[in-house]
């Protein structure tokens, strides 16, 4: 069994830092971290059957979400370089700034090589915010509860990934395409107006 008092040795941690996980900046990037994978996975369906709907083939649709990928996962590894550069904050700002530009410019998409551009571009939006926000909450949670608080931070995605495509469709089939993409810009950029 793990004694507790040995874990508050030396580390400057008290009992009542331990129990203080659920602060407002806390709570901030869970939500923070929420609406941005709701973001994500709201499109998730519903892009694919307007691309198709704009004529895109299933082999284009697949090209197309890659770029995503890739895009993201570039921002993933040069997120942290950029950020002792530029500052944290300004740059999940930006990364919520262009999520919410490209959300919009599909509505404009007419050709595959623009759907890769715009897919692209919000890939490294993504990439850098999702990467950003985790290792900024990481850094406000207790070290004791380090384990904790991440797993609440990624509980988020899960919630997303259930209720996102429900939410994407509901919108879809009862506003029609621009509402869905301007109801998801609308939470991307929400965030830039809010104090992190």
């Amino acid at each position: 069994m793990i004694d507790k008092d040995s874990l508050l040795e030396g580390d400057g941690v008290t009992p009542e830092r331990i129990s203080k996980l659920w602060t407002l900046p806390f709570l901030t990037f869970v939500v923070l971290n929420l609406f941005l994978f709701m973001g994500f996975d709201t499109l998730l369906p519903i892009l694919s059957l307007y691309l198709e709907n704009n004529g895109s083939s299933e082999a284009e649709i697949g090209r197309i979400f890659s770029c995503f990928t890739v895009s993201a996962i570039m921002m993933r590894m040069l997120s942290v370089s950029l950020a002792a550069r530029f500052g944290v904050l300004g740059l999940i700002r930006l990364g919520l700034l262009v999520c919410g530009g490209a959300v919009i410019a599909y509505w404009w998409v007419d050709t595959t090589p623009s759907a890769m551009i715009i897919r692209f571009l919000h890939g490294l939006g993504f990439g850098l915010a999702s990467t950003l926000v985790t290792a900024l909450a990481s850094q406000i949670i207790p070290p004791v509860r380090l384990g904790e608080g991440m797993n609440y931070l990624g509980l988020g995605t899960t919630v997303t990934l259930a209720a996102g495509p429900f939410c994407g469709l509901w919108l879809k089939d009862n506003f029609g395409y621009l509402v869905m993409f301007l109801v998801v810009a609308g939470v991307y950029l929400t965030w830039n107006c809010l104090e992190l």
